[in-house]
C-alpha cells in the first residue's frame, strides 16, 4: 500500500525518489492540516507528536531499499498484479474523493443477441478454467460467445469487465460499432472503451456524427480506455502486452483493472511470428496472476496451438456447424502482373470482374500498389459500380470514413451492388457478407479468413430463393488467382510478399479442397495440412520485463531503446519500414486552421511566416490533430519520391501538451510534405505514383534475398 501511494500520482521507475535528486531536502507537511484532524478525530493528544517535516533522504533509503526487493517478489506468485490492483483502487477513490462522491461502477453484463445461444456459444460460456481456446469458422459467434462467458463470470463474481484484444485498427473500430449498436450486441456507448493508435480520432468522429453518446469527452473516454476502465473495452494486442510492463504511461493501473477482466484474444492466427511468441509470454504472465483468458480463432492449426501452450484439454472446437457456404474454385492466371508502381491488371482479372457485374464482390490482393491496380480496373470495366479501394496507405481520416462506408453499403437494405478492392488490412473481423470473391494466392489460414466475408452465414453454396438481383441456383464462388513467376534461383518472388514462405504458400495450394463446397470442418483439414511446421520459439522479453517493471523499473520511453537492450520487448516484425507524409492539399488545410486561429488571436500573417508568434500558445494546432491527416507509406516509396524533388519538409506550429494539459509550449513541427504532383484521392485508393517515371530500386527482402 505503501508503495502504491507513493505511485499515485505518476507511474514508479527506477529514477523515482532518488537520493541525489533529494539530498538534504526536507518534505514538509501542513501544520494546519494536522490541526484539522486532531481537532475533528481522536487525535488530540497525539498532535505534540506528529512532525511537521521529514527528511527526504529517510524516505529515499526505504525507496532504494524497495527497489532491491520488488524484483525478487515479483519472480514468483502475483506481486505485480496486486501492487497494481491496489494502485487502481487508490486512484480510483482519490478521483472520486475531489468529485464529490463514488461512482457506481459498471459490471460487463450479457450481449443482445437474436437467439438462443448455440451449443458452442454455450459451451464457450460455461466451460470452466482461467485459460480456454475456442476455435469456430466465420460467422459462428465468437464475439457474442465471449461475451457471454464474460456476463457469466460476472454473475459469479470472477471479473468486472472484459478486454477484446483484435490485430488490426479496421477490425478493432468495426467491433466497436457493432457492440456499442442498438441493433447488435446493446451496449451503450458508455460501456464501450476503444484504445489503438487512431482511436482518439475515431472517438471524435463519432461524436461528430452523433454516434457516440459518451458520458464524457473523446479524451477523456480515450484516457479511461487506455486505462481498461470500462465495462467492454476493444484494444490492439499491443497496448494489452504494454501493460504487462512498463510499455504506456497507464501501464501499472491498466495492469490493476485486468486483475478483474477476461482477456480475449481474437484473430490470434494473424499474428507474425514475433507477436505471437510476444502472446505466448504474455499468456505466461496473465495465467500466473490468475487472470482468464479466451483464445478465439476459426484458423488455429494444432501447430500453433502447440507453440501457444494451449493443450487440446483447454480447446473447443465447433461441432456440427451448418455453414457450407460456397465452392472454391481455382483460377488459371495471375491477376496482375509488373511490381511496385508498374503494376497492372491482367485481361483475366478484367474477366473476372465483369463476369461479377451486379454482385456485392471483394477482392483481396496482397500488397497495396495491387491493390490500386485492380480498382482502377474495376471502375473502367464496371464503370456504373461504386468501388471502393482499401489499404493501409490513407490517412487515418479517409481510412475512418471509408471503413463507414465500405460496411454501410454492404449491409444496405437497398441491395446495391458495390466493389471492395482491399489488402490484408480488411480481412479480418468485418462483418460483411459477399456474393462472390476473388483473392490472390495466399497461405491457407489467410484465404479461409478472406473467404469469411463470402456468403457469411450460408447454409449453402446454392441460393435457394430468388432476391431482387439474384436469381434461384445463383452460385457463391471463391476465386483463389496463382501468384506471379518466381525468381530465376526458385525462391520467392516480390509478388508473394508479405508471405515469404514459398513451402507455405506451396502446401496451401496443393491442400486446397479446389471445386468443391467449404465447410468449417475442410477449413481445419486444410489448416493442417498446409502449416505443418512448428514454430521456432524465441525469447521476447516480456515475462522478463514484467519482473523489473514490476512496480519501478524502466519508464516507458526507456522501454523503446535500442536492441539488444536487456529487457527490451519488440512486439512485431519490424522488416518493413513506415513514413509518415502529408499531402499537400491536406497541409494547405493545417495551415488554413492556423491562420484561422491566429487570426482569433490577433496574430500577423507575417508573424506565423517568420515564426515569431511560437511564444503564443493560444492559436496553434494541438499535435494530436495532425495525425489524422498523415499518410504512412512503405520506406522505399518515400526515399523514391522524395529524391525525385516531391517532397518537401515544411513547418508548422502547434501546440504540445507536455505532462498536465496546463503545461504546453508551441513547437515548430516538421512534417514531410508530398507534392500535387502526385495526386491524392482517397475515394481512388490514395497517391497515385504512376506519375513517377522508371522503376525504382527493389529493397532487399523485395529482391528474393529473405
Amino acid at each position: 500500500m505503501a508503495l502504491a501511494i507513493l505511485a499515485h500520482h505518476g507511474q514508479l521507475s527506477v529514477h523515482s525518489f532518488t537520493r541525489d535528486r533529494y539530498r538534504n531536502q526536507a518534505i514538509h507537511f501542513l501544520s494546519e492540516m494536522w490541526d484539522a484532524l486532531a481537532a475533528e478525530l481522536p487525535f488530540k493528544n497525539a498532535r505534540q507528536r506528529l512532525p511537521d517535516a521529514v527528511q527526504a533522504d529517510r524516505i529515499c533509503t526505504k525507496v532504494e531499499e524497495a527497489k532491491r526487493l520488488c524484483p525478487q517478489l515479483a519472480r514468483d506468485g502475483r506481486f505485480r498484479g496486486l501492487y497494481c490492483l491496489l494502485l487502481t483502487l487508490l486512484v480510483s477513490a482519490d478521483h472520486a474523493a475531489s468529485g464529490g462522491g463514488m461512482p457506481s461502477p459498471k459490471v460487463v453484463g450479457a450481449p443482445r443477441i437474436p437467439a438462443a445461444p448455440t451449443g458452442f456459444q454455450q459451451d464457450v460460456q460455461r466451460t470452466p478454467g482461467e485459460v480456454l481456446c475456442a476455435i469456430a469458422g466465420c460467422g459462428s459467434g465468437k464475439t457474442a460467445a465471449a461475451l457471454l462467458r464474460a456476463a457469466e463470470q460476472a454473475d459469479s463474481s470472477q471479473v468486472d469487465r472484459v478486454v477484446i484484444c483484435l490485430p488490426t485498427r479496421f477490425t478493432s473500430n468495426s467491433l466497436l460499432r457493432d457492440i456499442s449498436s442498438p441493433e447488435r450486441y446493446g451496449y451503450a456507448p458508455g460501456e464501450v472503451g476503444l484504445v489503438h493508435a487512431e482511436a482518439l480520432q475515431v472517438l471524435r468522429r463519432l461524436q461528430e456524427e452523433d454516434e457516440g453518446d459518451f458520458p464524457g469527452t473523446p479524451e477523456e473516454e480515450f484516457s479511461r480506455a487506455m486505462r481498461y476502465e470500462h465495462p467492454v473495452t476493444v484494444s490492439t494486442v499491443d497496448h494489452l502486452l504494454m501493460s504487462l510492463y512498463h510499455g504506456h504511461r497507464f501501464a501499472d493501473r491498466a495492469f490493476g483493472n485486468l486483475m478483474s477482466a477476461l482477456v480475449v484474444l481474437d484473430e490470434v492466427h494473424a499474428y507474425d511470428t514475433t507477436t505471437l511468441s510476444a502472446i505466448r509470454e504474455g499468456l505466461a504472465v496473465l495465467e500466473r496472476h490468475g487472470i482468464p483468458t479466451l483464445v478465439m480463432s476459426a484458423t488455429l492449426p494444432s501447430s500453433r496451438r502447440r507453440f501457444l501452450g494451449l493443450s487440446d484439454e483447454r480447446t473447443i472446437v465447433e461441432r456440427d456447424n451448418a455453414f457450407h457456404p460456397f465452392i472454391v474454385e481455382q483460377a488459371d492466371e495471375p491477376l496482375t502482373v509488373g511490381h511496385g508502381m508498374e503494376t497492372i491488371a491482367t485481361d483475366a482479372a478484367r474477366r473476372l470482374l465483369r463476369d461479377a457485374a451486379g454482385l456485392k464482390l471483394a477482392v483481396y490482393v496482397n500488397q497495396v500498389e495491387r491493390a490500386k491496380a485492380l480498382a482502377r480496373a474495376a471502375r473502367e470495366e464496371l464503370p456504373d459500380k461504386r468501388v471502393f479501394c482499401y489499404h493501409s496507405e490513407l490517412a487515418p481520416r479517409d481510412r475512418m470514413k471509408l471503413e463507414s462506408r465500405i460496411v454501410r453499403f454492404f449491409r444496405s437494405r437497398r441491395d446495391l451492388p458495390v466493389v471492395l478492392v482491399a489488402t490484408q488490412a480488411a480481412e479480418l473481423s468485418l462483418d460483411i457478407s459477399a456474393e462472390r470473391m476473388i483473392t490472390e494466392q495466399a497461405p491457407a489460414d489467410v484465404l479461409i479468413q478472406r473467404a469469411g466475408r463470402l456468403n457469411r452465414r450460408g447454409t449453402s453454396p446454392v441460393l435457394l430463393n430468388p432476391t431482387r438481383r439474384l436469381p434461384a441456383g445463383f452460385l457463391y464462388r471463391l476465386v483463389v488467382a496463382p501468384l506471379e513467376g518466381r525468381t530465376e534461383d526458385g525462391r520467392i518472388a516480390p509478388s508473394a510478399l508479405p508471405y515469404s514462405d514459398p513451402a507455405l504458400l506451396e502446401r496451401s495450394w496443393h491442400s486446397a479442397p479446389w471445386n468443391s463446397v467449404f465447410s468449417f470442418e475442410s477449413g481445419l483439414q486444410w489448416c493442417e495440412a498446409a502449416l505443418t511446421e512448428d514454430l521456432a520459439l524465441r525469447s521476447i522479453g516480456l515475462e522478463g520485463a514484467s519482473v523489473d517493471d514490476a512496480v519501478f523499473g524502466r519508464k516507458p520511453e526507456e522501454n523503446y531503446g535500442g536492441e539488444g537492450d536487456d529487457g527490451i520487448v519488440t512486439l512485431r516484425d519490424r522488416d518493413e519500414e513506415y513514413w509518415l507524409v502529408v499531402p499537400e492539399a491536406s497541409f494547405t488545410q493545417l495551415q488554413r486552421k492556423v491562420e484561422h486561429a491566429a487570426s482569433v488571436a490577433g496574430i500577423p500573417p507575417s508573424d506565423i511566416a517568420e515564426n515569431r508568434c511560437l511564444n503564443c500558445c493560444d492559436f496553434a494546432l494541438t499535435l494530436d490533430q495532425v495525425p489524422p491527416f498523415q499518410v504512412p507509406i512503405r520506406r522505399r516509396k518515400f526515399f523514391a519520391v522524395k529524391q525525385m524533388g516531391f517532397v518537401e519538409e515544411r513547418n508548422l506550429p502547434v501546440l504540445l501538451y507536455k505532462g498536465h494539459r496546463t503545461r504546453r509550449r508551441c513547437i515548430d513541427y516538421p512534417l514531410h510534405v508530398v507534392k500535387s504532383n502526385i495526386p491524392y484521392d482517397p475515394t481512388m485508393g490514395g497517391f497515385d505514383f504512376r506519375v513517377i517515371e522508371g522503376e525504382m530500386p527493389p529493397t532487399e527482402s523485395e529482391s528474393g534475398l529473405l
